[in-house]
C-alpha cells in the first residue's frame, strides 16, 4: 500500500501562513510597505531634480550658485518634500497627500505652468538667493552656503510645472521597487 509521505507539520504551517495573507492586519502591513516605496520614489524626484518619468525640471531663474549653475529646483527648504505622506491607509490601498498648499502648482495640475501676478500691489517682491559652495581645508567636505542677494521686483512670475507624483501610470523604477518590497514582505512572512 502506497501513500503520501512528508513533513505534514511544515505543510500545516504553510497552509496557516497562506491563510494569514487574507487577514486585514497582514494586508495592511503589505500596503504600508508599498506606500513607503511610493513616498520614497516621490522624494527621490526632489533629490534628483526630475519628474517621475525622467523629465528634467526647468532650472530656477532667480537663484544661482558659483559659476552660474542653477540650484536644484524645489530644494530650498525641503518643506514640500517633507510634506509627502500616505493617508487613508487600509488593507485595500492608500492615498498620498502633500500638505504644502503650493504643491499642485509645482505638480502642474493646472497646466504646464502657473502665472503669479501682483493683484493688490504694483509688483511682486522677493529676495534673490546666491549659493556658494565651499570645501573645508581640514576635512575636505563640501558645503553649500546660502546668501540672500538683492530684492527682485516683478509684475508676474511664471512657475513651470515640476511634477513629482506619478499620475500617468506607474514608472518602471517604482514598479520594480514595489515588486521588491512585496517579495521581501512575502519572504519574511514565510521565513518566520
Amino acid at each position: 500500500m502506497s501513500g503520501v509521505t512528508g513533513d505534514f507539520a511544515k505543510l500545516d504551517m504553510l497552509v496557516q501562513r497562506l491563510g494569514e495573507l487574507k487577514t486585514p492586519r497582514l494586508r495592511k502591513a503589505l500596503v504600508r510597505n508599498i506606500a513607503e516605496e511610493y513616498v520614497n520614489f516621490m522624494k527621490e524626484c526632489f533629490d534628483q531634480g526630475h519628474g517621475p518619468y525622467d523629465e528634467v525640471w526647468a532650472p530656477l531663474k532667480f537663484r544661482t550658485s558659483d559659476g552660474g549653475a542653477a540650484q536644484k529646483p524645489l530644494q530650498d527648504t525641503g518643506i514640500m518634500k517633507d510634506a509627502i505622506a500616505p493617508i487613508d491607509l487600509n488593507e485595500n490601498g492608500f492615498r498620498v497627500h502633500v500638505t504644502a498648499e503650493y504643491a499642485s502648482v509645482h505638480q502642474g495640475v493646472n497646466g504646464p505652468f502657473t502665472v503669479i501676478e501682483a493683484k493688490n500691489k504694483k509688483c511682486l517682491v522677493f529676495r534673490g538667493v546666491t549659493y556658494k559652495q565651499t570645501v573645508s581645508a581640514k576635512t575636505g567636505r563640501k558645503s553649500t552656503r546660502r546668501k540672500y542677494g538683492g530684492w527682485i521686483f516683478v509684475k508676474r512670475v511664471i512657475v513651470p510645472a515640476r511634477p513629482f507624483a506619478p499620475l500617468k501610470g506607474i514608472p518602471w523604477e517604482l514598479d520594480e521597487s514595489v515588486k521588491e518590497a512585496a517579495d521581501e514582505f512575502m519572504h519574511k512572512h514565510f521565513q518566520d
